[in-house]
């Protein structure tokens, strides 16, 4: 019954993605300018053939990153993953009165959604990848950490190959303050990647609780490890020993400006007065989408509008990353003027950043807005209407495909005792924990070399060995006692 009940569900779920895809899907599948929700002609996502291979194993990362507040959404459709979990065991307990069995299915259901959700979040599985038909853009990222943050999982080679990957031509490697020593690896290193920006992530104590980043500078001038927003508010007495624009807002920016680069405003905590008061002051850019973060509130994405109107400001859309999870799903485009196009792509970022905010694109895969209470209840259909939308012909392709496998399977699979949905199952949490391993034994060489040692970068790579071993275990022992039973 339970095989019967999984091949009709599994028929249903790519029947109905199949009907929406031929019904209303777009070819090909243009991103959108994040200020006004309307697609953009000039570029396109796409999603190469070999990709869309293990898409039933991806397929819920990309039916996540369709939702509007990726956080709200994904507790809503836990919670509702949760209810039918709880409404199955229920009905399996009643028809066989067996509390050992209803137990052990919760165990082994709870053993794989964590094995699952590791596995999303340390593996960057593939998502899509930014395709430009003006060769002029410059598809950017200008606010990315590495393990030289705190709270990174990435080191810079591998953060640049990803984004790499994903159709982007420079990134901003911005990451939080940090040892002195760490500085200098960083200005170190960045020098030998020709795609990366060296910055940093500055936040605003007292009179502030927001984050400012700046980029396209280098270490030799002192950067603040924290900054007094003084607007409004009764400022501390800066130390004797610090620079004086290291206690100012339009102080710092000056000194920024003086030395070439850019400082743009990170989208986390800010209200209205303090985005009316950064721009005045004289910042070059706004983050108006990061999706490292929840969606802006209406009145401060519209005093962002105002402020990109009336002051030429860049308004930016940035993925925060961090190294968790592989869902890059904004870009920054920058159209720079024909005049610049024989410079370097770091001097043609900046100089357009500085002096044509409307000629800086905020780009979406899909739209990003703050979720109303009726979208978090409804999220699941809404996230597959969106995945079933937007799919790829190579995905939809690849799901069939895997299902006409399992129905040809299960009609001829004889081997032990192990059933053909046992046999998936052990492959499936295999492949995940071999892939744990190897991501966990790759971070901790990556921390090992480093010569900072970030404890965060050490607490997940042994988290990430230890799960993905005795995962192995687990599952060679298991397909023993069945196959010997």
């Amino acid at each position: 019954m339970f095989k019967i009940a999984f091949k009709l569900l599994f028929f249903i779920f790519i029947s109905c993605i199949s009907i929406i895809y031929l019904t209303v899907a777009t070819t090909p599948f243009h991103p959108i300018n994040a200020t006004n929700n309307q697609a953009i002609e000039n570029i396109y996502l796409s999603l190469s053939w070999w990709r869309a291979l293990i898409e039933p194993m991806t397929a819920p990362l990309h039916i996540l990153a369709t939702l509007p507040d990726i956080r709200m959404g994904t507790l809503s459709i836990a919670l509702w993953s949760l209810l039918i979990a709880i409404i199955y065991m229920l009905q399996h307990f009643k028809q066989n009165h067996n509390i050992q069995e209803t137990i052990s299915m919760w165990g082994t259901l709870l053993y794989a959604a964590l094995l699952y959700s590791t596995f999303f979040l340390l593996v960057p599985l593939p998502n899509w990848t930014l395709i430009k038909t003006d060769k002029n853009l410059i598809i950017t990222d200008l606010h990315s950490h590495s393990l030289l943050s705190h709270d990174g999982v990435i080191s810079f080679a591998d953060n640049l190959s990803i984004h790499h990957q994903r159709g982007f031509d420079l990134v901003a490697l911005t990451n939080h303050p940090n040892t002195f020593k760490a500085r200098i690896t960083y200005q170190q290193e960045t020098n030998d990647l020709s795609e990366a920006i060296s910055g940093m992530e500055i936040p605003v104590y007292y009179g502030g609780h927001f984050y400012l980043s700046v980029f396209g500078i280098n270490h030799q001038i002192k950067l603040p490890d924290g900054l007094a927003w003084s607007q409004g508010h009764k400022k501390p007495l800066p130390p004797q020993s610090l620079p004086d624009h290291l206690w100012s807002v339009k102080k710092l920016i000056r000194v920024i400006h003086q030395h070439g680069a850019v400082l743009a405003v990170v989208a986390l905590h800010l209200d209205v007065k303090e985005v009316q008061g950064l721009a005045r002051a004289g910042v070059d850019a706004f983050e108006i989408v990061n999706f490292g973060h929840h969606p802006l509130s209406d009145d401060v994405r519209q005093a962002m509008l105002q402020a990109q109107k009336k002051y030429n400001i860049a308004l930016i859309a940035s993925n925060d990353w961090h190294g968790w999870t592989g869902i890059l799903n904004t870009w920054t485009v920058i159209q720079p003027d024909p005049s610049l196009h024989n410079q370097s792509l770091r001097n043609q970022v900046i100089d357009t950043m500085r002096h044509h905010g409307n000629q800086v694109i905020p780009v979406t895969a899909y739209p990003i807005h703050t979720m109303s209470n009726t979208e978090i209840l409804f999220a699941p259909f809404i996230a597959f209407y969106q995945y079933a939308k937007t799919i790829s012909l190579a995905q939809l392709l690849s799901l069939w495909a895997y299902f006409f496998l399992f129905l040809i399977l299960s009609k001829y699979w004889r081997w032990k005792n192990i059933s053909l949905a046992q046999a998936t199952q052990h492959s499936l949490l295999i492949g995940m924990a071999s892939a744990i391993l190897w991501h966990g034994i790759s971070l901790y060489q990556v921390w090992a070399l480093s010569l900072i040692h970030p404890p965060l970068a050490y607490q997940v790579s042994l988290y990430a060995m230890v799960l993905g071993a005795l995962t192995l275990l687990l599952e060679a022992y298991r397909i023993k006692r069945q196959v010997f039973k």
